[in-house]
Formats: structure tokens, sequence, C-alpha cells
């Protein structure tokens, strides 16, 4: 038997006729590493990742020193959500073969998941010093930086994506976002409107220029980008819920009311939807309805509680006391 014939079936995507053809050599040689790897990656590429880890462990035992073994695992190990093996998978194949720019790459995303964020940065780094003007491992490069707040460092991977990529729109939308965080929202707004050039309809961009306009109180423009994603994805939770922030600084208070009831329709447990949807209520004078929104809030995540606050003494109805000790205790008790 040939196994060359199973491989070439694998190549062309042939999965299901390869299989039979692995598994009949792995009864003559049970003990043949690399059909065993093959089978594993049928395995995986059919979605059956716990019988892949089983069949590339029992490779890598036989064999220990394939680095693509050990590459392969991590990929396996990190889409079943085990980033720590995975990680160490990609360290082993590093250590094999230094110059698998692949490996390094790979154990950054791997590390990024378990927001390791510094090592995953390093881990990047190496990587482009083998494969420089990757602009992927540029764009990780970038999120690793802005995730340790490493704000300047961000942008300027991504704007180097940019260069590199000019259609590369998630390097653009990040970059705005990064601009939004430290405040350049006209910045941003261009390069919110440059992206928006190559992808008019994605709504994840003309939300997030919506937000930025919105903070700019350029509301007229803010609301007319969340109506445009709106009528793409009519049932898009953070367009209705940054729509009815945009209401509400227009002091349309009804009409943010009915978004934020939506976006807590859509994700229940929105405790900033709460906490604005009881601001609206308290400003109808419906001050129990939002004593119990704001209760709900407080449970979900406390951290809220200075902004729950503001709100009940603030607006008029609040009928609350400004004690913050007597205050928290009745968000404690609060109906549902």
């Amino acid at each position: 038997m040939n196994i060359s014939d199973a491989i070439a079936l694998h190549q062309a995507g042939r999965i299901g006729e390869a299989e039979p053809l692995y598994r009949r050599f792995l009864e003559i040689e049970p003990n043949n590493a690399e059909v065993l790897h093959l089978l594993g990656l049928v395995h995986y590429q059919t979605g059956r990742l716990d019988e892949a880890v089983t069949l590339i462990e029992t490779a890598i035992a036989l064999k220990p020193q394939v680095a693509g073994y050990h590459a392969n695992l991590g990929r396996v190990l990190a889409d079943s959500g085990q980033h720590e093996a995975a990680a160490n998978a990609y360290e082993a194949a590093a250590q094999i073969e230094p110059q698998m720019a692949e490996a390094f790459a790979n154990r950054g995303v791997a590390l990024e998941a378990l927001k390791r964020h510094g090592e995953a940065e390093k881990s990047y780094r190496h990587a482009l010093t083998l494969t420089p003007d990757d602009p992927d491992l540029l764009f990780n490069l970038g999120n690793a930086l802005w995730a340790q707040s490493q704000f300047p460092e961000a942008m300027a991977q991504f704007e180097q994506v940019m260069r590199i990529a000019p259609t590369h729109l998630e390097a653009r939308t990040n970059l705005g976002l990064v601009l939004t965080a430290i405040g350049n929202l006209d910045d941003a707004i261009v390069v919110y409107d440059e992206a928006l050039v190559l992808q008019p309809d994605d709504v994840e961009l003309n939300v997030n220029r919506g937000i930025a306009l919105t903070r700019l109180r350029r509301l007229g423009e803010a609301i007319a980008a969340f109506e445009k994603v709106l009528t793409i994805a009519p049932d898009h939770g953070r367009a209705h819920f940054n729509l009815g922030l945009a209401y509400k600084y227009e002091y349309a208070f009804s009409e943010a009311q009915r978004h934020f009831e939506i976006s807590l329709n859509l994700d229940p447990g929105h405790a900033l939807a709460m906490i604005e949807l009881g601001g609206c209520l308290q400003r109808a004078n419906k001050v129990d309805e939002a004593y119990a929104y704001y209760g709900q809030a407080y449970r979900i995540d406390n951290s809220n509680f200075n902004g729950i606050v503001k709100k009940m003494t603030s607006i008029q109805h609040g009928r609350f006391s400004t004690n913050f000790s007597k205050v928290r205790q009745m968000l404690e008790t609060a109906a549902d």
C-alpha cells in the first residue's frame, strides 16, 4: 500500500477518502508517526478535536523532534480553547526550529488569549525578526501594545499595517478605536471615514464612528450613523444602546428609553443599559421602576455605584438620599 495516495487525496481536500487509507496503513504500521500525525489532522479538519490531540500527541511521543507536529498540536489545542497548552506546544516547535516564524506568531495569539500581553508582544517581535513586514503580525503586535495601554506604539503598528496593506480594514478599525480611547476624536473619524470607503456597510465601523461623533456632540451625524447600522442589522445591541445615548444628549428621552429597552432585551445583563433606562424612567417620574433597574445594575456590577448615585440624585424626582452608605444599602435590597 502506498501512503502517498492517501496524502494526495488529503491535499486535494478529499478527506473522507484519505481517512480510511490512513487507518489501513496504521493497521500495518501502528507506530508510524507521520501517518498518526496526518490522521490527527484529518480529525482536526472534521471537528474531532479530542481525537486529533490524542493522535498528534502519540506522533510526538514517537518522534519528539518534529517541529511541525508540535505546531499542529498547538493549532488543535488553541481551537479547543486550551490556550496554555497551545502556547507550550508552539514554544516546543520554536525550540526545535528557531526559524519557524509561524510558531512564534501563534504562540503570541495563544498568550493574548490568556491576557499575557507582554509575553505575546515579545513573541510577535521575535516572529517579526523572521518575517519583518508581515501585516498580520504587525497588526497582532499593535493589539498586544494596545492591551498594555501603549497607545502611541500601538498606533504606529496599525499605521505600518496600513502602509503595507492599504485594504487591511481591521488595522484601520483598531487605529480609530485607539484614537477614540485617547480622545483624538476628529482624527478617529477621519480614519473611520477612510475605512468606510473600503467597506461602507461595515456595521462595527459605523457604530464606532457614531460613538466618536456622539462624544463630539455631533449628534445628528451620530444618530444617522447608528440608524444606518440598524437598517443593516436591526438587532445590533451596541447600535441601539449608543443610539439611546445620542438621543439622551439631544433630550429626546422617550426615543432614548425605547432604544435602551431594546438594548436590554437583546442583552438582559447589560448593566449600563439598565442605568440609562433607569434615568429615563426617573425623568418620567416612574421612580419605583427606575429604582428596580438601578438595583439590578448594582447587583450585576457594583463598580457602577457612583454612576447610579449620580443618576439617582441629579435628576428631578430623585427622591433618594445622598448618604452613600444608605443608598448602597437601598440598592442591595432593591426589588427585581
